[in-house]
């Protein structure tokens, strides 16, 4: 080959690897993972996601009984992996309630706080309707309960602000309608309040 023809080769093979790293350098997510601590031993969490552009998308699908929720009541996922942009996660959720209670809300937060965030006006469910939004909370609330077995979507987006690796942590807690005992048991603060005031 000729040298000229070496230089051509060779200038192509530059271009080519500039290219690419154009490419890389701008890529978005370059991995994700999913952890859920509430999970049993050997328990297998479904999850998937995929890079779109800049973006992602992560697909959560979750069965939440007692057994899952911590002592507060709530179920956590924690998400971390690497980025080289600040870019936006789509994260859609699909939640069970197998808790054996309906459900008259459900909560969501974010932390720690400086590592991501809500983008506002992009939350959505199929049966809740967002009550309440905030960077790193998210309130949904009736008009429709979530029956036990009945299946709930969430979709909202958060915006990952750092280059390198990153890791928040998602705090899910389904608000149960309150059982009869509790409701009575309010009824009766009431009144009480009530007889206060006008003695």
């Amino acid at each position: 080959m000729s040298r000229s023809g070496t230089m051509a080769v060779v200038g192509v093979a530059v271009v080519a690897l500039a290219a690419a790293t154009a490419r890389a350098d701008n890529a978005g997510f370059l991995r994700i993972n999913v952890d859920f601590p509430n999970l049993p031993i050997g328990a297998k969490p479904i999850w998937s996601w995929e890079p779109d552009g800049q973006n992602a998308s992560l697909q959560l699908t979750e069965l939440l009984g007692r057994a899952l929720l911590g002592p507060d009541g709530s179920f956590r996922a924690n998400v971390s992996g690497e980025t080289d942009v600040d870019p936006v996660l789509t994260i859609t959720k699909d939640v069970t309630n197998d808790t054996g209670t309906p459900w008259i809300g459900y909560d969501v937060t974010l932390a720690p706080t400086d590592l991501a965030t809500f983008v506002a006006g992009e939350a959505t469910s199929d049966t809740l309707t967002l009550s309440s939004e905030s960077d790193h909370a998210l309130s949904y609330g009736l008009p429709s309960p979530v029956a036990n077995d009945q299946t709930v979507r969430f979709v909202f987006d958060v915006l990952v602000p750092s280059g390198g690796t990153f890791g928040f942590t998602l705090t899910q807690t389904p608000v149960p309608i309150p059982e009869p005992a509790t409701v009575s048991f309010m009824a009766l603060g009431g009144l009480a309040i009530l007889r206060r005031r006008r003695a």
